[in-house]
């Protein structure tokens, strides 16, 4: 009897230690994993660090933001300033212009007539050499209307029922002026004719004049006649 009593005892103390060292070695283990990183794979995600203000937002100028919160990399750019339009004057409107005052240029079959000054008739030519106003009527089979003056004068031809053909170049040619100026006379209808496939150049470098009207310097048309090219 107390043969067995003592092997009783003596299995509860060996179970008893057993599962102390059991706790001991988990402790143990749980520890370690603490302390040394896992091997393995971690399922959280990873972070990089950011410049911030203090309360986990980016700081304000902190790339990649801007000062206003924005991603630097889809800012909208800033518009180009726009291109100033060439400056119109009241010349380029004004259709006031008496033709009274005028020299006046009257066209006829392949001759014309000049009244006044600053222009000539040579054949179905009419050269125009200085600042001014010039009326143009009547009707030119083979000719042409040639401005030549100063490099800063400007030049009005008034429209006032001309019709102008030339058959192998421009009706119209400013080879030498600051500024063109054609106004249609009102109720008036005007026609300018080129030479088309006869065109012969005046200056064949530059294959100049090229068109029905051709001017070097600057051009203006207006007026509430009517203009056929």
């Amino acid at each position: 009897m107390q043969h067995n009593r003592f092997m009783i005892i003596a299995l509860a103390a060996f179970l008893l230690l057993s599962v102390s060292a059991g706790c001991a070695s988990k402790a143990a283990a749980d520890a370690n994993a603490t302390a040394s990183p896992s091997s393995g794979t971690s399922d959280a995600p990873e972070t990089s660090p950011s410049p911030t203000d203090g309360a986990g937002a980016w700081a304000a100028g902190q790339p990649p933001y801007g000062s206003a919160g924005i991603p630097a990399a889809i800012s909208s750019p800033v518009p180009p300033s726009p291109v100033p339009s060439p400056e119109i004057k009241p010349e380029d409107t004004n259709t006031a212009v008496p033709a009274s005052s005028a020299t006046k240029i009257t066209l006829s079959g392949t001759s014309a007539a000049v009244s006044g000054a600053g222009a000539a008739a040579k054949g179905g030519v009419v050269t125009i050499s200085a600042a001014g106003t010039y009326s143009v009527s009547g009707k030119l089979t083979n000719g042409s209307l040639v401005i030549a003056a100063g490099k800063d004068d400007t030049v009005r031809i008034i429209l006032d029922g001309a019709e102008i053909t030339n058959p192998a170049g421009a009706a119209i040619y400013a080879s030498k002026c600051g500024k063109l100026i054609i106004s249609l006379a009102d109720g008036k209808s005007n026609a300018v004719t080129d030479g088309g496939a006869a065109f012969v150049y005046a200056d064949v470098a530059e294959e100049e004049p090229n068109a029905a009207i051709f001017s070097k310097g600057d051009l203006t048309i207006n007026g509430s006649g009517s203009l056929t090219v």
